[in-house]
């Protein structure tokens, strides 16, 4: 095991398990606190998700720590993460030679594609552990990131038994673009154009699942 690095703050047990929102955890889902101007993460997590479920614009996790594994009700909630079916619009385009160019008096055959997605709508995770690392296997990450590669992992499920899709998206807030750059995320290509939602002001991002192939000719 890697040797810890003394700047930062460790936590000893870390027994993370999924499950599907559910009022019947109020509760608990009460004492869930995003940080100070995220407000709105906790309200949505007690005030709309469920609604959001209902009306089909997505589905709540809720990620939970096992301080004792042996007794159920000996957990706390690290984070959640909202899903949702969707796609990224892309245009495919291809030179034309000199000929096909001349004849059709345009110089690319454009088309429009789409890359079918999983949209993580709503990301947050609990503020008592957003500063906290955890050591797995020789690998010391920030709780944030083990939670983003249990939602990575967990969607991966979905992918090979549920729901095909190709890749993972989501709108990220100015303050956590670094954090999915270094998780595996990655800025929109040029030929790329997201659909417009309430989240438009923030910055797209995508993660590919599978091989996916796109032209792009300049």
């Amino acid at each position: 095991m890697n040797k810890r690095n003394n700047n930062h703050k460790f936590i000893n047990e870390f027994n993370p398990d999924i499950s599907v929102f559910n009022t019947d955890c109020r509760d608990y889902l009460l004492s869930f606190n995003a940080g100070e101007g995220y407000e709105n993460f906790n309200d949505f997590l007690i005030s709309e998700a469920e609604e959001y479920c209902v009306s089909g614009e997505g589905v709540t996790y809720i990620i939970w720590n096992y301080r004792n594994e042996s007794d159920s009700n000996e957990k706390e909630v690290v984070a959640y993460f909202t899903l949702s079916a969707n796609a990224i619009p892309y245009i495919d385009r291809i030179r034309l030679d000199e000929k096909e160019a001349l004849e059709l008096g345009k110089e690319f055959d454009e088309e429009n594609w789409g890359i079918t997605v999983i949209e993580i709508k709503m990301f947050a995770v609990n503020d008592k552990y957003q500063d906290l690392f955890y050591i797995y296997d020789g690998d010391e990450l920030p709780v944030s990131a083990w939670c983003l590669r249990a939602i990575v992992n967990y969607t991966n499920e979905l992918n090979e038994s549920v729901l095909a899709f190709k890749a993972l998206f989501l709108h990220s807030v100015p303050d956590a673009e670094e954090f999915y750059l270094k998780n595996g995320f990655q800025d929109m290509k040029v030929n790329m154009y997201p659909f417009c939602s309430i989240d438009s002001d923030m910055k797209p991002m995508w993660m590919p699942l599978k091989n996916i192939y796109m032209n792009y000719d300049k």
